[in-house]
């Protein structure tokens, strides 16, 4: 909705529903698509509600990618997006095993410290990834061999050419990320979590495989959702 209706709709002017709307958005209840496009929930609406209409689209078409890929593996799946300084994820699929990686949590201040947080924030663009570590710090010891600005850029620039983030630097976790694209940007990150006794050999190169395909899968169904209806010609 544009801040037009917004303000029609709850009887207030324009300038008083814009600094309303500013807060929500500082607090992730709100966010503003583009200059001039208009407000829709954002993820901490999601997350309040639980199973609310952020992204609804997105997640209708991830959660059976998500799903297919936790079972083929039997380790725990998500999808994630990068808000406001924190990793939400929009769906988690956690296999019925005796051990098993858990993250309960749906939005998190774990960027750093996580495979799809790292590589969410390498596809960021560098006035945001600015914006982040003068708002959050360098990574320090959260993210080993990225401690400083400079090492997290260049840790950063690592991972978009090669399109991936593994992470075997957390205690007992391995953990896989790659980015799902729309319309040619990252607008999420498919990951798998493993213990890090079952990441190795065979096993580990299907985990990286197998959700390299995920992603790319799931980037090819959102292509294919906003594709324009062809004309039928008789």
């Amino acid at each position: 909705m544009g801040l037009g209706e917004i303000a029609r709709s709850l009887g207030l002017n324009a300038s008083t529903c814009a600094n309303i709307l500013k807060t929500l958005i500082a607090r992730g209840l709100v966010e503003q698509i583009g200059p001039r496009k208009g407000y829709r929930l954002g993820g901490t609406v999601y997350f309040l509600a639980r199973g609310g209409p952020y992204r609804r689209d997105l997640i209708e078409v991830a959660r059976p990618v998500v799903a297919d890929l936790s079972a083929e593996l039997g380790e725990m799946a998500l999808l994630a997006t990068l808000q406001h300084g924190k990793r939400f994820i929009l769906c988690i699929v956690n296999p019925a095993r005796a051990v098993q990686v858990r993250d309960d949590v749906p939005y998190l201040n774990d960027v750093y410290e996580t495979a799809t947080g790292r590589l969410l924030l390498a596809f960021e663009t560098p006035g945001e990834v600015e914006s982040f570590v003068a708002e959050y710090g360098a990574p320090g010891p959260a993210w080993p061999g990225a401690e400083t600005p400079e090492m997290l850029r260049a840790a950063l620039e690592r991972i978009c050419d090669e399109g991936e983030c593994i992470v075997t630097d957390r205690p007992e976790v391995a953990q896989t990320a790659f980015p799902v694209f729309e319309d040619g940007r990252v607008v999420a990150a498919i990951g798998v979590g493993v213990p890090l006794f079952r990441f190795e050999g065979d096993q580990e190169e299907k985990v990286v495989a197998s959700a390299q395909e995920a992603a790319a899968k799931l980037s090819k169904k959102l292509s294919q959702t906003h594709q324009p209806e062809k004309d039928v010609v008789a």
